[in-house]
């Protein structure tokens, strides 16, 4: 991997993966947790975009979708609280469906990661905790997304 800055942001490092794994759109809506990734991914465009959907539900759906037409994994993020609670629809429905769908959850709650973390065994989605896991967890979960690897590629944190 190479060498970061270490006066970046967490926002520009996650944008900065994202952008190295081949991600080209990033679905979900924006929340105070989140905005330093969006400033990110606006520095990054046209080549890295941020699609703005109604509610974080729709955001797992869409990169659903997503990765179901391009066969890429898709990405989703949302804020602590209401809107990881959000996610869980649409990634049982990529779950299940084996799609490679990679979640990004700043501040997620230990319950949802707990819940989440019970899924693991299966091809399908894979969930990042931003704050905590930052670094590593991105290009795992994208790889094993991408390659329909057995095992979800899960973040958790507490």
């Amino acid at each position: 991997m190479p060498d970061r800055p270490r006066n970046q942001h967490g926002g520009a490092l996650l944008a900065g993966l994202l952008a190295e794994h081949g991600v080209r759109h990033v679905f979900g809506v924006p929340g105070g947790q989140t905005l330093a990734l969006y400033d990110a991914i606006l520095d990054r465009e046209p080549d890295l975009r941020h699609v703005l959907v109604r509610d974080e539900r729709s955001a797992a759906y869409a990169a659903d979708g997503y990765a179901r037409v391009t066969g890429r994994a898709g990405v989703c993020d949302a804020t602590v609280g209401p809107g990881a609670a959000k996610l869980p629809s649409g990634l049982g429905e990529a779950l299940g469906a084996s799609v490679p769908v990679v979640a990004l959850v700043s501040e997620l709650p230990a319950r949802l990661a707990a819940a989440l973390r019970d899924a693991a065994g299966t091809p399908g989605p894979a969930l990042v905790d931003v704050v905590t896991e930052a670094w590593q967890t991105p290009i795992a979960a994208h790889r094993t997304a991408v390659a329909g690897a057995t095992g979800t590629a899960a973040g958790y944190g507490g």
